[in-house]
């Protein structure tokens, strides 16, 4: 069965600052969800682009759909979009930012039958060239409405890790760190865990043996 077609005008600009701009109109699209299942048809514009805007801030990206897109789950063609935007940050020597943050929804009328989002920061302190602390947040929401043989489903995750490395060489590496998540409101849904990982080269360990 034929899965995917789709006939993709667009244009692609570059410039400075590391200036990465698409711009396309997908509107001779079809995808199928699942074997036997009919082909949707999908008709949306789609637009992403990256720079670098000053020295502190070396990436930003971002990329936006809006328009009719296929509810895979619902096997229907619906109006709806999806966002993204990520930027890489070092506003300090030693420390690095990258949040992220991105959305999907679609709408069946009045109503919105399906939303999901999700956050995620990142941030390394470079203590020196062998010693970095890492923290990892994360949250993701999804919201999908009942209809037909699909199920309702409402629910907010999130979880956090802190890790401390200690790098010998590019095959030796010291991990130490913790790591917290959470996935429903149940006891069962949340993990906590302590964890210590060391990755040895077998080259590095010639000289202490």
């Amino acid at each position: 069965e034929r899965v995917e077609q789709h006939t993709t005008p667009g244009v692609f600009l570059t410039g400075p600052h590391n200036l990465a701009l698409t711009l396309e109109w997908r509107g001779a699209s079809r995808v199928r969800s699942a074997p036997g299942a009919p082909m949707l048809a999908e008709r949306y514009a789609f637009a992403s682009g990256s720079f670098t805007p000053a020295a502190w801030v070396p990436l930003v990206e971002a990329s936006l759909s809006l328009g009719t897109l296929a509810d895979v789950v619902a096997n229907r063609s619906r109006r709806g979009g999806r966002s993204y935007l990520l930027a890489r940050l070092r506003p300090l020597r030693k420390l690095e930012l990258e949040p992220r943050v991105s959305n999907a929804w679609l709408d069946d009328g009045t109503r919105r039958n399906y939303h999901e989002s999700a956050a995620q920061l990142l941030a390394v302190w470079h203590v020196d060239a062998r010693t970095h602390l890492r923290l990892i947040t994360q949250r993701s929401a999804l919201q999908r409405e009942a209809e037909g043989s699909v199920t309702a489903l409402r629910g907010v995750s999130t979880a956090s890790s802190l890790t401390y490395s200690w790098r010998r060489s590019s095959g030796t590496v010291l991990y130490v760190g913790a790591s917290h998540s959470n996935a429903g409101p149940t006891p069962s849904a949340r993990r906590s865990e302590v964890f210590v990982k060391l990755q040895l080269d077998i080259d590095d360990t010639r000289g202490v043996w």
